[in-house]
């Protein structure tokens, strides 16, 4: 699996989910609805910030934030956690459950997939973003076949 592959898993993750009418991927500090030009919400924003190869394997280290606005009275905050604590959930279990993905998830798996803590937040871009974010390690099996590298 190669980086873009790996980010085109999330994006038909995101393009099959029924909620998430965004997909974003970078560095955190471009979570900003400004640099985005982010208006369809809630939104999926993935960060691959590290990969370990070993033999026979590969990991990659995977920042996924779900995120939504909320009303500048904020009395919809807990109606925002909850729906995107569901969204994460069901992209987390994406990898999970990937024989049963229609993501091509099926390459990947979580690193103690039973265990994965999602924290959450309100206003952390300063930007009234509120939602959900896990760092999970996705592992997949790797050929070190030396006649198939470039």
């Amino acid at each position: 699996m190669t980086f873009n592959q790996l980010i085109d898993t999330f994006q038909t993750i995101a393009n099959n989910h029924g909620q998430i009418q965004s997909f974003h991927n970078g560095v955190l500090s471009e979570v900003d609805l400004e640099k985005l030009n982010a208006t369809q919400f809630p939104m999926l924003y993935v960060l691959i910030d590290q990969v370990t190869t070993q033999y026979g394997q590969k990991e990659w280290g995977v920042n996924i934030i779900v995120a939504d606005r909320v009303q500048g009275d904020k009395d919809d905050r807990n109606d925002v956690w909850s729906d995107t604590e569901l969204i994460i959930s069901d992209v987390i279990n994406e990898f999970r459950h990937s024989q049963s993905s229609t993501s091509n998830a099926t390459f990947g798996s979580l690193v103690n997939g039973t265990a994965v803590t999602c924290n959450s937040f309100t206003e952390r871009f300063d930007n009234g973003l509120t939602g959900w974010e896990a760092i999970v390690t996705i592992v997949e099996d790797e050929k070190n076949n030396l006649c198939l590298r470039p």
